[in-house]
């Protein structure tokens, strides 16, 4: 079988030794190599550098048919087709076509080992990544503590939460809620608005605080603790500025809250009771961030 593609040849070029044929074989290595490669059995007939085969980059041939692929593309490539190491300059020898098909085959080979190895990274990262960006942000449950200034004359007064944990979204180092509930006319009027430090910025919230006595004990009304709730002003980004706010004027019976569980509205306080509240003076505290930006808060 190596005979005969040999003499096939119709121009290929001797690198064994330096020498140079116009019409001859390709030379003992290399044309072997190339018959043996399209045979698929590169054993026998594989490239050597000792007997003028295709140089260092051929050298893979050896390990068998399938290999040859990775031997021609490691000879580095074609001058116009060729053979790795020169075969034939025009590639028309039966040896120089098949070791450059099989440049080819371990060019796509490579290129697909290579690329195969890149994707299954990538994808690899990817995944990796997208299972720890799935998991919670903060763990630590959030407290809910007294830290308040005490509601005034002109009925403002603040109170702030901290450390609150919203897993999806990450941590409020400290929000704090500025308020003003007083009357107008007879009338109630209220305004909210909050600054805030946190890893994100907020757009909206749910929020409760507690209605306290002057002296600092809970107002009850009917045995049930009593919270106030409403739907705040503009939200800031994070750092410590607070959002504006219009001034509202609720009913009298939308002024204070009943709540259960997990913070769910339980009924309001009658305008008999909210009058009597706001007679007897009080304050706010115990703020708790229920839901922010539509995520719950952990507590």
């Amino acid at each position: 079988m190596k005979l005969g593609i040999r003499f096939a040849a119709v121009a290929c070029v001797c690198v064994s030794m330096g020498a140079c044929s116009s019409g001859g074989d390709a030379g003992a290595g290399s044309g072997g190599s190339g018959a043996e490669a399209g045979s698929g059995d590169a054993g026998r007939g594989g490239v050597t550098t000792g007997t003028g085969g295709a140089g260092s980059g051929g050298a893979r041939a050896g390990s068998g048919g399938s290999d040859v692929a990775h031997g021609g593309s490691a000879a580095g490539g074609s001058a116009a087709g060729g053979s790795a190491a020169g075969g034939s300059a025009a590639g028309g020898s039966a040896a120089g076509g098949s070791a450059a098909g099989g440049s080819a085959a371990g060019g796509s080979a490579a290129g697909g080992s290579a690329g195969g190895s890149a994707a299954g990274g990538s994808a690899g990262s990817s995944a990796a990544g997208g299972s720890a960006g799935s998991g919670p942000k903060c763990s630590t449950p959030t407290v809910i503590a007294s830290d308040a200034v005490a509601r005034d004359a002109n009925g403002n007064g603040q109170v702030t939460q901290k450390n609150v944990c919203v897993p999806d979204l990450g941590m409020v180092s400290s929000i704090t809620l500025k308020y003003k509930l007083s009357k107008y006319f007879g009338d109630p009027i209220r305004q909210a608005v909050f600054a805030y430090y946190a890893d994100f910025n907020i757009s909206s919230a749910f929020w409760v605080a507690q209605v306290m006595t002057t002296s600092g004990a809970p107002v009850m009304v009917n045995n049930k603790l009593v919270y106030v709730s409403w739907l705040e002003g503009s939200w800031p980004k994070s750092g410590g500025t607070f959002g504006t706010d219009s001034t509202g004027s609720p009913w009298w019976y939308e002024t204070f809250s009943y709540y259960s569980g997990g913070m769910t509205r339980d009924g309001y306080v009658d305008e008999t009771n909210a009058k009597a509240i706001y007679a007897a003076g009080f304050t706010l505290d115990n703020l708790r961030m229920v839901r922010i930006n539509s995520k719950p808060v952990l507590y």
